[in-house]
């Protein structure tokens, strides 16, 4: 495993999500240029809709991102706690968006992935409830 790859929520940085963004804004508007697709057709509303989504998406992000300082400041846990599983659940539903290029040049298969831990804590709090299930 790559040193630096992603694996917990708690490492993401706005880095990853503006260069997800980028990569994926780059593949629509090649698309849209050689295709030229009008809003009238699927193609057209598939391409609309994927963008509008993934603008959405790194939006939430960027706020979310913005507001760590302030939860940080304010040592308000709850609203820390809300703010990882925010940023874990929409960087997940970004990577969803865009996973079918992941063989793609460019594709940075060692960040842009799930991240279904928020840190190494919770990674081993969910292994040890699974290990127990299975006991």
């Amino acid at each position: 495993m790559s040193e630096n790859k992603l694996v917990h929520t708690k490492d993401l940085t706005p880095e990853d999500v503006d260069g997800l963004a980028a990569f994926v804004e780059e593949r629509l508007s090649a698309y849209q240029n050689r295709e030229m697709p009008r809003l009238e057709t699927d193609e057209g509303k598939i391409l609309y809709g994927l963008r509008r989504a993934v603008e959405q998406t790194v939006i939430s992000l960027n706020v979310n991102f913005r507001q760590f300082e302030r939860l940080v400041t304010e040592d308000d846990r709850r609203g820390l706690i809300r703010y990882w599983y925010d940023v874990r659940d929409e960087w997940n539903r970004l990577v969803s968006m865009t996973y079918a290029w992941r063989e793609e040049p460019g594709y940075n298969t060692d960040r842009w992935l799930h991240t279904p831990y928020l840190d190494a804590d919770d990674q081993q709090r969910n292994q040890e409830l699974n290990g127990q299930d299975r006991g």
